[in-house]
């Protein structure tokens, strides 16, 4: 994602990005449409024998040694100090390396910012099975598609127009997309 918010900022990009989180540095260099695109909730993937089945507040956190990855986002209940946190770097394999970990025992859970990608990812590295997702105990977090700035006026228009059409017909991205 660093690379390809770079190539949007020097205009190298003419496409937009999907799924970032608004904040207000981002949101003075990107147009940000008026409807997100998805609401992303954080969670963890944990062994499907674990005991964990709810997290009823971020306390319950404590304790447990949870994987993330460099340069993660990590949401307000992930952020409380003391958690114990254990950092993967990047790759196309960063999701395999820990879920390895987790059914190894050498971790707790695995975090995402959201459940959707670790359903995703547990699918594809073949431990959908092995596991269980538990969301975290907070509001779910909009993902917007963002456009540069000098692109807005020609590209942000048409795609709030479609948006809001495919929305109107299919639901949310979600369920748009579990449909294919």
């Amino acid at each position: 994602m660093p690379r390809l918010l770079k190539m949007l900022d020097a205009g190298e990009l003419d496409l937009p990005i999907l799924l970032l989180v608004k904040n207000p540095e981002r949101e003075a260099k990107y147009f940000f449409p008026a409807q997100s695109l998805y609401q992303a909730r954080a969670g963890l993937a944990v062994a499907a024998s674990s005991k964990v089945t709810v997290l009823p507040s971020a306390d319950a956190l404590q304790g447990m040694r949870i994987g993330i990855f460099l340069g993660q986002y990590l949401s307000p209940s992930m952020r409380q100090a003391g958690l114990n946190l254990e950092l993967v770097g990047g790759g196309q394999d960063m999701f395999v390396r820990n879920f390895k970990k987790l059914m190894l025992g050498r971790l707790d859970a695995v975090y995402a910012p959201d459940t959707f990608v670790l359903r995703y990812e547990a699918k594809v590295s073949g431990v959908a099975a092995a596991i269980r997702i538990v969301e975290l105990p907070e509001p779910a977090t909009p993902g917007y598609t963002v456009f540069n700035k000098k692109d807005a006026a020609n590209l942000g228009a048409r795609y709030e127009k479609a948006l809001e059409a495919v929305i109107k017909e299919r639901g949310d991205y979600v369920s748009a997309f579990l449909r294919f």
